[in-house]
């Protein structure tokens, strides 16, 4: 179950081309109307999802040695959460562009909260792992509902004619950040993933990686 969540969430992230910022910065800095965003949400999120969904049935085809941890099918169900996972962080990141914190916060949080219930209650009655992963892509799904009724109800977004030139400067932009976002994260591991490739041993590359640490968990005081 882990395991196939594991491989949902890795293609959510690895296709979901920073989206979510780029709603957070175009509403927020009202370069686009809400209703601009929230339509060019639902392109985005349409499009990001087959492709994502396209790209995880041909991995589960392939003989990778992660896949062989979970039976292919259950990885190919596990496909279910991908756009559920997609549509709710790029609305969420509308919700922070618009400075609703509280909704934010608290509809963040409700696809665990809705997880858990869901697994308690079917756990009494006998749970099989494509039943909690239904569960999981059900949780994702009614969160993502909750806050597109909150966007249409409170904040006034409909779905208006979609300007393909303003589409492509928000995809452009939630693009930069995700690849300068992978720069940055490769920048910090460089020095671990040389190691690994390397002949030393385990221990020498969690020490390695340990000390690396340090530095990003201290900051310099300040003199008042």
């Amino acid at each position: 179950y882990q395991i196939a969540l594991l491989f949902a969430l890795l293609l959510t992230l690895a296709f979901s081309l920073g989206q979510e910022m780029a709603n957070t910065y175009f509403v927020g800095a009202k370069r686009a109307t809400p209703s601009e965003t929230f339509t060019h949400t639902l392109v985005i999120g349409l499009v990001t999802s087959v492709l994502a969904c396209g790209a995880g049935y041909l991995l589960t085809l392939m003989p990778l040695r992660f896949l062989e941890r979970a039976p292919s099918a259950l990885f190919q169900v596990s496909l279910l959460c991908i756009p559920a996972m997609i549509f709710h962080i790029y609305l969420c990141g509308m919700l922070l562009g618009l400075s609703a914190i509280p909704a934010y916060t608290l509809l963040s949080a409700a696809p665990s909260v809705l997880e858990a219930l869901g697994i308690g209650v079917a756990s009494l009655m006998g749970l099989e792992p494509t039943i909690a992963i239904g569960i999981h892509a059900a949780s994702d799904a009614l969160s993502a509902l909750i806050v597109a009724v909150v966007l249409w109800r409170v904040h006034g977004c409909r779905i208006v004619a979609l300007k393909l030139g303003h589409l492509l400067q928000v995809l452009g932009y939630g693009v930069r950040f995700y690849l300068g976002k992978l720069a940055s994260t490769a920048n910090v591991q460089i020095g671990a993933i040389v190691l690994s490739l390397s002949a030393v041993e385990t221990s020498e590359i969690g020490l390695f990686a340990a000390a690396s640490a340090v530095p990003r968990c201290t900051t310099p005081r300040r003199r008042l």
